[in-house]
């Protein structure tokens, strides 16, 4: 159950060291640590040699993150700063941006978000960088686009993927749905200067309601993998499940 006071979930760091017998984990327990109303510590983002940093995020019936928190800890596991995430307006728009996901990319922290221009029927994905004390950049950078989804079931969705190494981010690009149609998505690469390494279209020959995509990840090279499921014959008598791995 949450609670609405306290943190749910104690900070605490362990330390390995090697010994020649045994390895000895010596556990660090920060302070408890009581939080805002509806709102919870829901991620570690990244850290550094001089501490780490967390998102606090609300939640409840009518609540969504449209408006985070990140949350700097120093090597105390003391809290140094709390700060509301301030999404920037592209150029000339006075429609709200929607905040989407926070990563440590290389050291450095990434806000990525959507936009959707109505007038352009263009749904746009960002990425700002975050200073270390909590400012956002005003400085956008064009990620993905997708066109043409108003007259669509959905408008499609970004999502976003960091290498192993955090030196690569994948943003997976789901295009909005049309019935019987095949299933087609884009997977756009970029390093950690937000440069694109490559981008590459999908088309499936199945219909897209028959696919479920399980997974996608992108390896420290910039290969990306996706693990989807697909139904392949819902009319045979003896349906079932194949699963494919693209690269």
């Amino acid at each position: 159950m949450l609670k609405n006071s306290i943190l749910a979930g104690v900070i605490i760091s362990c330390l390995s060291f090697t010994s020649s017998a045994q390895d000895v984990v010596n556990v660090s327990w920060g302070p408890v640590i009581k939080s805002p109303n509806k709102t919870v510590t829901s991620q570690i983002i990244g850290s550094d040699d001089e501490g780490f940093y967390t998102l606090r995020t609300s939640y409840g019936l009518f609540s969504y993150n449209d408006s985070p928190y990140i949350e700097r800890y120093d090597s105390k596991k003391s809290l140094t700063y709390s700060k509301q995430l301030s999404v920037p307006l592209p150029a000339k728009s006075k429609i709200k941006v929607e905040y989407q996901d926070i990563k440590y990319l290389k050291g450095q922290l990434v806000l990525f978000s959507s936009y959707l221009n109505k007038e352009t029927d263009t749904y746009f994905s960002f990425a700002n960088k975050v200073n270390k004390d909590g400012t956002v950049s005003p400085d956008m950078v064009e990620l993905s686009r997708m066109e043409n989804v108003s007259n669509k079931k959905n408008k499609g969705f970004f999502d976003f993927t960091l290498s192993t190494d955090s030196s690569k981010i994948l943003v997976f690009q789901a295009r909005p749905y049309e019935k019987n149609n095949t299933e087609k998505f884009d997977m756009k690469v970029f390093d950690s200067d937000l440069q694109t390494v490559y981008f590459k279209s999908i088309e499936l020959p199945v219909r897209d309601k028959d696919v479920d995509l399980s997974n996608y990840i992108v390896d420290n090279e910039g290969n990306t993998y996706v693990l989807m499921s697909v139904d392949k014959a819902k009319e045979e008598k003896n349906s079932y499940e194949q699963k494919y791995f693209y690269k």
